[in-house]
């Protein structure tokens, strides 16, 4: 399977092209939040595997010509962590600044919505060759639960 990947989505492009994915699948709001806790994690000796695992995935991944979701499980470490910095911050000296981050994560979290997950209709999926390209495998999965059906 790695071998087959590899040869449909080998190459530079491909490569930064996963990278880029990896934004635009956690949301590139959410940066917000994970990318300032992931330095830091860096230095603490709990989190220092997690933050030494995510660069190292994102690489191989790339490398290899891994489907952009590979990396989702890192996600919810990440956000978790990333968490954990937020409120630190909330609780400091700059709840305003905080409560304009958050806000801004969860209108970009509305945005991101349809391009991620199932909520739009049959209808509305990969109808345009740069919705195809976003989420491709999102328009892939209609029609699975009668073939699941049909196949009892």
């Amino acid at each position: 399977m790695l071998h087959s990947l590899h040869s449909e989505n080998s190459g530079v492009g491909a490569s930064l092209g996963f990278i880029t994915a990896q934004f635009i699948l956690m949301g590139p709001a959410t940066a917000l939040v994970w990318l300032p806790r992931l330095r830091r994690l860096l230095s603490g000796s709990v989190g220092r595997p997690l933050s030494i695992a995510f660069p190292v995935l994102l690489v191989v991944y790339a490398v290899a010509g891994a489907k952009s979701y590979y990396l989702a499980g890192m996600c919810y470490p990440l956000f978790a962590a990333g968490g954990v910095w937020f409120e630190e911050r909330l609780a400091g000296r700059r709840p305003a600044l905080m409560r304009h981050r958050i806000a801004l994560v969860v209108s970009g979290a509305a945005l991101a919505l349809p391009l991620t997950l199932p909520v739009l209709p049959e209808s509305g999926l990969a109808t345009g060759s740069w919705e195809g390209a976003v989420n491709k495998d999102l328009s892939a999965t209609v029609g699975w639960p009668d073939l699941s059906v049909r196949s009892r």
